[in-house]
């Protein structure tokens, strides 16, 4: 196959799945913007759905409650300062509300990751004083549109 995008990749191992993309480098810390979904309005009245995107800051010391969405969710870390920020992501819970078993991704300014389709997970910070930036993507906007966005957490199951 002459290019390498119709080429089919088969991953054995699924930790494979949620490895960070160091391929790109933030100039700086970034200014922070406001959580929306957003729609693009065409002159002819048709309404183009997009996807769902928000800046979130992480203030020091947070941990958030596991949660999860039916939506595919690309999430770039704008800026974090090494060793104190991480997502954990897993398929359940245990009977604390805990992700059971879980994979730990190490936050990295410039990286990138996937929270995949129903996937419980959270994310922390560990600072007391340090913020982190993370831009999160979503295929969201079409179920968000017809009304059956889902977003759950722990202690609502």
């Amino acid at each position: 196959m002459s290019s390498s995008h119709s080429e089919v990749r088969i991953v054995e191992n699924p930790n494979e799945l949620y490895e960070y993309s160091n391929n790109v480098r933030p100039p700086h810390k970034p200014i922070p913007a406001t959580s929306h979904s957003a729609k693009l309005h065409e002159e002819t009245s048709i309404t183009k759905d997009i996807s769902l995107d928000f800046l979130k800051n992480k203030v020091g010391n947070i941990r958030d409650k596991p949660g999860g969405h039916n939506a595919v969710a690309l999430d770039l870390v704008t800026f974090a300062p090494k060793g104190k920020f991480y997502t954990l992501i897993g398929e359940d819970l245990d009977e604390n509300g805990k992700i059971q078993p879980s994979i730990h991704l190490n936050w990295e300014s410039g990286a990138a990751f996937t929270i995949p389709l129903n996937m419980w997970h959270s994310h922390h910070n560990e600072s007391e004083d340090e913020d982190a930036w993370i831009l999160s993507i979503q295929d969201a906007g079409l179920s968000l549109h017809q009304g059956l966005y889902d977003i759950r957490f722990a202690d609502e199951e």
